[in-house]
């Protein structure tokens, strides 16, 4: 159904061109020129209509309809933007969603790279941790491999792009050591957050697939010391040091580790996923519906103590936005009293921009009236995306009004800026790994 190459490099060149497009325009339909948006926005419509009717155990059993395999593949790359795609497949293989054969067959391939990608990436996890121990650091393991070990239905209905582990900031230095032995190098450190990525050393670059978590896909392992998100220079939120006194002990993939504990684990998601909601996933969502839900029936969660926690650590409008969300997608999920007071703290503007996620039926980008949503207020992705859709639009102006002299200008200009992007990206080796990062 994929309209790339489906074989070796001519595959790796093929995505590589459509994510430097993407890059480039800031347009995510970039990745599928060949399928009209129209399309693609009725089919996330779909996804995010069957996700919301299986949460809310809908006495109707939901359906996923595509009349023939175009728009089969519609809905598999909006299950692929959503990170819904395995989950899917497994609701449709355990008769909690209904589709025909050709819808079938597309969330069957999701759900089985799913697992396979989840084999991958648990193999990985164990080499690490064993290395790490032995170099006398005990990391935590954070958001994916742990909720989609405990929380989901099937390890491999979790998408992830990474291994993401916490350590102390005085275990750094030992956790690098011990990922290099592991084989793996560092491809990029952010310039503000506590946060490093490392790729394996063995593993190729290219991607497989703009329509799926392909097995072969890329990923890295993402090396935290904080559990912290930074908005702008000046301004960081976080749990500060007491998580690393909370922990819990979970199995994943046979292997024992660290993860972290109620009340911190629900509100490092709910703060993660605030943190860029334009490239809001329904799935993170649906994760901390799972989350919230499982832990409240194990009386693991308590809301007193969860709303002292975000209190206290200065997060409380920065976790909003994510638990609004979820309320939103599964009424009952958030304590009522909680997410009133939340509200009344947020911003006019916040408001506006969770009013447009629903509407957009929580959508990864969503073009509304010719522009990205900029729903994360001062994402350096976003504000550079809506400044290249400005110089784009500027140049078409330039040409139909009969000024080529400035057409010819601007034309200038976007080349080198878009120069200066890929020397940057292929300078820090991140290309392929920020494709699609979960």
């Amino acid at each position: 159904m994929s309209s790339t190459p489906e074989h070796g490099e001519d595959r790796w060149a093929t995505n590589r061109h459509l994510i430097e497009e993407w890059h480039r325009t800031g347009d995510m339909g970039a990745l599928w020129p060949d399928v009209p948006a129209a399309e693609r926005h009725s089919a996330q419509a779909q996804v995010r209509a069957v996700t919301q009717a299986v949460l809310r155990s809908s006495a109707t059993r939901p359906a996923l309809f595509a009349p023939d395999e175009r728009q089969a593949r519609a809905l598999g790359i909006a299950g692929y933007t959503s990170g819904m795609g395995p989950l899917l497949g497994w609701w449709i293989q355990q008769g909690l969603v209904e589709a025909p054969p050709q819808v079938r067959e597309v969330f069957a391939r999701h759900l089985d790279h799913g697992r396979r990608r989840r084999s991958v990436l648990s193999d990985a996890l164990d080499r690490i941790v064993q290395v790490m121990r032995a170099e006398g650091v005990d990391p935590v393991v954070i958001k994916g491999l742990h909720t989609g070990a405990v929380y989901f239905p099937d390890p491999g209905t979790r998408p992830a792009a990474d291994i993401d582990l916490l350590v102390r900031p005085a275990e750094r230095g030992q956790a690098v050591e011990a990922l290099g032995k592991a084989g793996f190098v560092e491809s990029r450190r952010t310039r503000y957050a506590a946060r490093s990525e490392w790729r394996p050393i063995d593993r190729p670059h290219g991607v497989h697939s703009l329509e799926l978590d392909h097995v072969d896909n890329p990923w890295s392992v993402d090396l935290h010391t904080a559990l912290e998100r930074w908005y702008f220079r000046g301004l960081r939120r976080g749990l500060g040091e007491e998580p690393f006194d909370h922990m819990t002990e979970v199995p994943i993939s046979g292997t024992t580790v660290r993860a972290l504990a109620q009340p911190y684990v629900t509100a490092f998601l709910a703060l993660h996923a605030s943190h860029d909601l334009v490239q809001m996933q329904l799935v993170r969502l649906v994760e901390l519906v799972l989350v919230i839900r499982a832990d409240l029936r194990k009386r693991a969660l308590d809301w007193a103590a969860f709303a002292s926690l975000i209190r206290e650590t200065g997060i409380e409008r920065f976790v909003h936005p994510a638990l609004a969300l979820a309320e939103a997608l599964a009424p009952g999920t958030v304590e009522r009293a909680l997410l009133e007071r939340l509200g009344r703290l947020a911003t006019p503007r916040t408001r506006r921009v969770l009013a447009r996620v629903i509407e957009a039926d929580m959508g990864a980008q969503v073009p509304v009236a010719g522009r990205q949503v900029d729903v994360g207020e001062r994402a350096p992705r976003a504000v550079a995306q809506r400044l290249g859709a400005r110089g784009a639009e500027r140049r078409r102006h330039a040409r139909g009004t009969g000024t080529p002299l400035l057409a010819a200008a601007l034309d200038v200009r976007a080349r080198a800026f878009a120069l200066a992007r890929r020397w940057r990206r292929r300078r820090t080796g991140i290309l392929e790994a920020s494709w699609g990062r979960r």
